[in-house]
């Protein structure tokens, strides 16, 4: 297990900083004020503020892995929506596909940070969670740069903004695709980790 936690350091942070980023630049295209786009933008932040010790629990009870697949899924779905309920209202649309990644990314950072960690070889954990926040930083930089790149040039290739936007949210969920697969894979190889439920009396230690 002592190359295992390498292998988890999947990050969502190029695909939902990017899927956020792009949302801003597109909504600004489709005549919203700054004070709107905003108020929309905070959706996200608040959503890891109330959600983050939940998602945490939430991946203690029910091992790190499953956890971290189901808010990659959800995170998935989230970039769909962002291709497509825009398309019927940008204002509406991005606000339900941003509360949908807000509760993916919750499920899915709690349940890999944990996850890293853990498999983190005996003395290397401070190196593990150090190599986690860059990581998670440069991701967070890469996602904005390919998303307002990628935006730049469907607006040239596409007649309408909402299609560019469309197009862009699809690539961007490409990665998180990808993501989910390793991270689908990683549950495969049958080993999962994580705390016993709380109220398991298993979790104390057995005979």
């Amino acid at each position: 297990m002592n190359h295992d936690w390498r292998r988890s350091f999947l990050d969502f942070d190029v695909g939902t900083k990017g899927s956020a980023g792009k949302d801003g630049f597109h909504l600004g295209k489709e005549g919203f004020s700054p004070g709107a786009i905003g108020g929309l933008l905070l959706l996200g932040p608040l959503e890891l503020l109330f959600l983050g010790a939940w998602a945490g629990r939430r991946a203690d009870r029910m091992g790190y892995n499953r956890v971290a697949l189901l808010g990659a899924y959800l995170l998935v779905a989230a970039g769909l929506a962002f291709a497509l309920l825009p398309l019927l209202h940008p204002l509406w649309g991005s606000a339900l596909a941003l509360l949908l990644l807000g509760v993916g990314r919750a499920l899915f950072q709690a349940a890999n940070n944990a996850l890293v960690l853990s498999l983190a070889p005996k003395g290397t954990e401070g190196l593990a969670s150090g190599a986690l926040s860059v990581a998670r930083a440069l991701g967070q930089a890469l996602g904005s740069a390919l998303a307002g790149g990628s935006l730049g040039l469907f607006y040239r290739l596409f007649p309408s903004h909402g299609l560019a936007f469309a197009a862009t949210a699809l690539l961007l969920t490409a990665f998180m695709g990808l993501a989910a697969f390793l991270v689908r894979s990683r549950e495969g190889s049958g080993e999962e980790v994580g705390h016993a439920p709380l109220d398991d009396p298993g979790g104390e230690g057995g005979a």
